[in-house]
């Protein structure tokens, strides 16, 4: 998951930082949550801050002492990070207060400017003896539009000051989720958020994480506990393929990657290497996944066979819908780095896309290519904790038992379909393609295609929707993507 925080990247915001605060900087990347577990310091610091649920100045002044207690507690850098965190709020708040402040004196400014405007309109209205006095109207004149200026300059320098401290809140606020501390994340981002919506004219700033975004944050909060406890649960009675799903919807990179390495070491007992190096890989572990790729092939019968409640457990994960306007689609994670395959005719000369995961989360999605020649496209999303499909090396052959994973309806939970391929000498529009015997529909479009051991066999395209076959469609082979990404990803 991730809950759509527009990351510049780490380095563009602490350079925006100012040099002198490079000490906090430091601090706070060396604390924070640890992976797999929360820390106590952690868990003080999101309850210390819990009364910024309410982001009002009473709440502001009960965290700041609390804060100072807490830091008081603590040694190195946790003392420094938690007072770098009481620093960044207190001088919030005071520009906060400043621009209220100002925005007061601009009121009496303009109540005084239209006082010396009507001084200036008395000065050019004739007297008893019929004269007017231009030189005191002009100077009564030159009065209002120097009050006027100097209180729009400082309230402009008071919102400009506002705008740097929520600057350095949101460089806070990354670093935080950074480290997956994402009680303090919500926190902090509700409070700048609001801090920004009542202080600040509309787009003047705009934060990190919107109001959406905490929404969607606040919801991801909740259900990680349940995924957390589900996924040790499974874990300890070694169902590793559901724990290795839970623990990556929770962002728990270090304990996913644990319980890889211990189905690929089960895996390999049962001589299934195909399948263990998949999930070596995901572990990290290089050195075991070389040593199985020595064997540049490797046979079908070393891949585990799944069941279709497996296959739907293994490939959902990777798989995205891609909406825009009033349509949508499929496609999935092909590559580390939020890189998603699809149909061209999905995204093509479409403004704006969008990609929902499988835990509901969104991103907006850049287009990285196309094909001219196949119905394929890459789109990239700013997202990197995901699963992808691995290609299918063995020779795909008649008959073969497949599954189409895909979104046919309007709503963020894949659906699978079966059927086998039926011709493989076929082509379509003059390109190779596999013809399937399976149900698909609209929605389907881009979907991979696996067989039962979940290996990538062909992605969706157009099907025959002018003649009424539900169960004739085409799936570009495995072959001709590749051959897309090596040309176009190198």
């Amino acid at each position: 998951m991730t809950i759509g925080i527009r990351q510049k990247g780490q380095i563009a915001l602490f350079c925006a930082l100012r040099s002198a605060r490079a000490c906090i900087v430091i601090a706070l990347m060396n604390f924070g949550v640890t992976e797999g577990q929360e820390p106590s310091t952690s868990s003080e610091l999101s309850k210390t801050l819990s009364p910024l649920i309410l982001p009002d100045i009473e709440s502001a002044k009960l965290v700041l002492s609390n804060l100072e207690k807490l830091a008081d507690s603590k040694n190195g850098a946790e003392k420094v990070a938690i007072q770098a965190m009481s620093r960044i709020i207190k001088n919030t708040y005071s520009a906060e207060f400043n621009v209220a402040t100002k925005v007061i004196d601009q009121q009496k400014a303009e109540t005084e400017a239209k006082t010396h405007e009507k001084h200036a309109r008395e000065w050019l209205s004739p007297n008893a003896f019929g004269t007017i006095n231009r030189a005191a109207a002009k100077d009564s004149s030159m009065k209002a539009e120097a009050v006027r200026k100097k209180a729009t300059a400082e309230l402009n320098d008071a919102r400009e000051n506002l705008i740097r401290q929520l600057r350095d809140a949101d460089a806070m606020i990354l670093i935080y989720h950074n480290k997956k501390d994402y009680n303090v994340v919500s926190i902090l981002a509700n409070t700048m958020l609001s801090i920004n919506e009542r202080s600040l004219p509309k787009d003047a700033y705009r934060p990190m994480l919107t109001r959406e975004k905490i929404v969607s944050l606040n919801t991801f909060i909740r259900s990680r506990v349940d995924w957390l406890e589900a996924a040790k649960n499974a874990e300890s009675s070694q169902q590793y393929e559901e724990a290795i799903r839970l623990y990556t919807k929770a962002h728990l990179e270090e304990s996913k990657k644990r319980c890889a390495n211990l189905l690929a070491v089960k895996l390999e007992e049962l001589k299934l290497f195909g399948s263990a190096l998949e999930y070596y890989e995901m572990a990290g572990n290089n050195e075991k996944a070389i040593e199985i790729r020595s064997n540049p092939f490797i046979p079908t019968d070393q891949f585990k066979v799944l069941r279709q409640d497996e296959i739907l457990a293994k490939i959902a994960p990777s798989c995205v819908r891609i909406s825009h306007e009033n349509d949508h689609g499929t496609g999935f994670f092909f590559k580390k780095g939020g890189y998603i395959l699809t149909n061209r005719h999905l995204v093509e000369k479409k403004n704006s896309l969008n990609v929902t995961l499988d835990d509901g989360s969104s991103f907006k999605a850049k287009i990285i290519a196309t094909s001219p020649e196949y119905d394929l496209a890459i789109i990239k999303i700013d997202f990197n904790e995901h699963f992808i499909i691995g290609f299918r090396s063995q020779k795909t052959t008649l008959d073969l038992p497949v599954t189409l994973i895909g979104f046919p309806a309007d709503t963020n939970t894949a659906a699978m379909n079966f059927g086998s391929i039926t011709k493989i000498d076929q082509e379509l529009k003059g390109h190779p393609v596999y013809q399937l015997d399976i149900t698909a529909n609209q929605g389907n479009s881009g979907g991979p295609v696996v067989d039962q051991t979940g290996q990538f066999v062909g992605m969706l395209t157009y099907g025959l929707s002018d003649v009424e076959i539900d169960k004739l469609n085409f799936a570009i082979t495995a072959e001709t993507v590749a051959k897309f990404i090596n040309d176009n990803l190198k």
